[in-house]
């Protein structure tokens, strides 16, 4: 629920901002979206 909720509140450019960070971070993690 809260995460859902953390990402609607965000915009389509710090959302984009946000994957690229995770990616660049751990490329390994598994992606729940």
């Amino acid at each position: 629920e809260r995460a859902v909720n953390y990402y609607n509140g965000m915009t389509k450019e710090q959302f984009a901002n946000m994957q690229k960070f995770i990616q660049g971070r751990s490329s390994r993690a598994p992606s729940k979206l």
